[in-house]
């Protein structure tokens, strides 16, 4: 057994390891020393990724709740952005917000070395007094993924089955005279052995109208003829008739018309439709018009919100929507990170459109061989797979996962089309990579509820601020500019 004095100074040796880990001064002052972000006030993201508020007091820096941090231990962690308020204007918060990053820092030390989160400190403006800017969001909201389980990929793959519409099997050819062997009645009673009166099948015959008037269901219909008539239609033999001939005449109890018993059969209640919050692909195709469209879809992990409007608008817009071909890609099927390479990473399908059963077939089909793993998609493979595999076509789309990045950039050069790419996940500037696939191709980017196409600033060098955040090309790539 340890002496207590060593025990207690291990202790301590191990304390002051984890908080060196734990806070860094360096980095903290290198992401205050940024670029602040101003916008008029904050939402959180309501679609795709997971999202955590870890709120704080009015000019304070305290955490004030921490209940769930724990699943961010083994999440990728895509932003973290510490919200505060205008007021006061001409104060510096700069002290403030260092302590805030320090607490932050403490309590999820691994966050810290990964290249791939983007840490923003964002000012919302529309906090003009102490009162209204009490009211606004303080503290910090991190964005982030889970790890891709089955479970997950059973319930993104429900989303795309539950937005496509329920297949229906082809009428049967109509005929011009219904013959007896066709009418079968639907409605209960007796089966129609004694055929077809008027089209109808014929449940009952007899010669007691009351009787009949009790046998009745509804839709049925309650006719009267002769023996002789009976007998010329081949509802009664010869023998019957013989029978019967003392009878003026005969109640047949006919079932529904066929057609009305076959829609009452399908008939059924409408399919529920999912209700997405974010509605960015469908607006921007309604507000485009794509024509002859080759699109490009990333189905990877979180991206089913969005995959889901393409099939809502194929069903919703059957005559309207000028899908050509669909390339779907999920970044590598299950391949592990470390053997992807470049231009042969995989997990890149396509096919002509049909119809929306076809391309729902597709999407889940490549949703189930694989989520991409790492952050990083395969965006310029996938384009050039669709631009090698359909050779005439109008507007080159693709529905971008505006949090991921590319990887594979340095194929960029071989795509000569424009390529129009849909930013999806974030309200805020995109991933600097979609940018540049804009830039470089001579494309544009597509919100919600906005379209940006003039992107002239950027091609000569200049800075552009998209979406509130700053850009600019260095060495043919965009980039943040930050301070």
């Amino acid at each position: 057994m340890l002496p207590c004095k060593t025990f207690v100074t291990i202790v301590f040796c191990c304390s002051v390891l984890v908080a060196t880990a734990q806070y860094k001064p360096g980095f903290v002052d290198s992401i205050l020393a940024n670029k602040i972000l101003r916008i008029p006030t904050y939402k959180q993201p309501a679609t795709g990724n997971e999202s955590m508020f870890l709120p704080m007091d009015f000019g304070k820096s305290e955490i004030l709740d921490t209940m769930g941090f724990y699943e961010l231990r083994h999440a990728e962690i895509l932003s973290v952005d510490l919200l505060f308020t205008d007021y006061p204007a001409n104060q510096d918060l700069k002290p403030l917000n260092r302590r805030r990053f320090q607490h932050l820092c403490k309590l999820i030390p691994y966050a810290l070395s990964n290249p791939n989160t983007r840490w923003q400190v964002i000012r919302q403006m529309d906090g003009y007094d102490k009162l209204s800017a009490s009211f606004m969001m303080h503290g910090f909201v991190i964005n982030y993924r889970k790890p891709v389980t089955s479970e997950l990929t059973k319930k993104e793959i429900s989303l795309i089955q539950s937005v496509t519409p329920e297949k229906k099997e082809p009428p049967e050819p109509k005929n011009d005279k219904l013959r007896k062997w066709d009418a079968i009645p639907l409605t209960g009673g007796r089966p129609a052995d004694r055929g077809v009166y008027m089209k109808r099948g014929i449940k009952d015959i007899s010669r007691h109208k009351e009787k009949q008037i009790k046998k009745m269901q509804v839709g049925d219909t309650l006719v009267a003829i002769t023996a002789r008539k009976a007998v010329q239609e081949e509802i009664i033999s010869e023998r019957d008739k013989m029978i019967l001939r003392d009878q003026d005449s005969l109640y047949l109890i006919l079932a529904p018309p066929v057609e009305k018993q076959k829609l009452a059969i399908d008939a059924s209640p409408p399919k529920p439709r999912a209700i997405i919050p974010d509605s960015t692909v469908i607006q921007v195709f309604k507000r485009n018009r794509f024509k002859d469209m080759l699109l490009v879809a990333d189905v990877t992990a979180s991206m089913s919100p969005y995959t889901a409007q393409i099939i809502q608008w194929l069903a919703d817009e059957s005559s309207e929507h000028n899908l050509r071909y669909l390339v779907c890609f999920n970044d590598g099927d299950a391949m592990p990170d470390q053997e992807k390479k470049t231009g042969k990473v995989g997990g890149v399908y396509g096919d002509y459109f049909k119809d929306v059963f076809q391309i729902s077939e597709l999407i889940q089909t490549t949703m189930l061989k694989g989520s991409g793993g790492d952050l990083q998609e395969n965006n310029c493979e996938a384009l050039l797979y669709a631009v090698n595999h359909c050779s005439q076509y109008g507007d080159l789309v693709i529905v971008a996962d505006s949090w991921a990045p590319v990887r594979d950039l340095e194929l960029l050069p071989k795509l000569k089309q424009p390529v129009k790419v849909i930013v999806c996940g974030s309200e805020l500037g995109p991933h600097p990579d979609y940018i540049t696939i804009a830039v470089q191709t001579g494309g544009s980017l597509h919100y919600m509820q906005e379209d940006i196409g003039d992107l002239s600033k950027l091609r000569k060098g200049e800075k552009q601020t998209i979406k509130g955040r700053t850009y600019q090309m260095v060495n043919g790539r965009a980039v943040l500019v930050l301070r």
